[in-house]
């Protein structure tokens, strides 16, 4: 999550879908907000999406180019 609020922050690239907020992945229980969290960000310069997943229950996630 830190480095897509890196990515924003740079200016290059904006948020285009998310299921929560970058800062509120966490709740005040110190538990995820939910099972599957995803995020897509695009590229301002070329258009390209960017997905972000992640399955908490699991432990897993991935990056990849598209949405």
């Amino acid at each position: 999550m830190d480095y897509i609020k890196d990515l924003i922050d740079s200016g290059d690239f904006e948020m285009e879908s998310q299921t929560c907020d970058l800062d509120k992945v966490i709740d005040e229980n110190g538990c995820f907000v939910d099972d599957v969290i995803s995020h897509t960000i695009i590229c301002k310069h070329c258009g390209q999406a960017f997905s972000c997943g992640i399955v908490t229950f699991r432990g897993s996630g991935s990056f990849r180019k598209g949405r």
